[in-house]
């Protein structure tokens, strides 16, 4: 979180957001100055194994609009209040 600014409170929900973000980013880089929303759409639309960086890699397409396949398991640090991790990525049955 140091190289993105980030604060530690409520990393939960700053890792999606700045996800989220970054693949804003890039979509807004693929369509270019004539940005209309039927553009915006359609390119992320056509998004496939973009790794946003904190997150694993997403897809995406007409009918599939949720990019990740799975998660991470954290534990409750109560001393610290603070989420960790408890282990790698588990990807959904």
């Amino acid at each position: 979180f140091r190289d993105q600014a980030l604060a530690r409170g409520h990393q939960t929900l700053q890792v999606p957001a700045y996800s989220s973000a970054v693949l804003l980013v890039e979509a807004l880089k693929q369509v270019g100055r004539d940005l209309t929303r039927e553009k915006l759409v359609s390119t992320l639309e056509s998004i496939q194994g973009f790794e946003p960086g904190l997150v694993p890699a997403v897809s995406f397409n007409a009918k599939r609009r949720i990019g990740a396949l799975g998660g991470y398991i954290v534990g409750l640090d109560i001393k610290g209040k603070n989420f960790r991790q408890l282990g790698g990525f588990v990807p959904l049955p």
